[in-house]
């Protein structure tokens, strides 16, 4: 998992260098996603029946890749 954030920072440095444009669309989404996933987790938690426990590792990979989008879409100035 940490390879992918680490692959995030490393598109982000290669884009700096090669003057591309981040997705500020793909910025918010994968925003979006990593907030939507971790508030379905917590809400989750309430249901009265019992969620698969392949949820969480799912929701898991699921965030790590967004915040890997999200790294690699960051703006060139922070």
């Amino acid at each position: 998992m940490n390879l992918l954030i680490v692959d995030g920072l490393v598109r982000r440095k290669s884009s700096q260098t090669n003057f591309d444009y981040p997705s500020a669309m793909a910025h918010r989404y994968s925003l979006y996603l990593i907030l939507g996933t971790l508030y379905l987790l917590l809400v989750s938690l309430t249901l009265p029946f019992p969620i698969p426990p392949q949820t969480v590792p799912v929701s898991i990979f699921v965030v790590v890749y967004a915040v890997n989008v999200l790294l690699a879409n960051t703006q060139k100035r922070v």
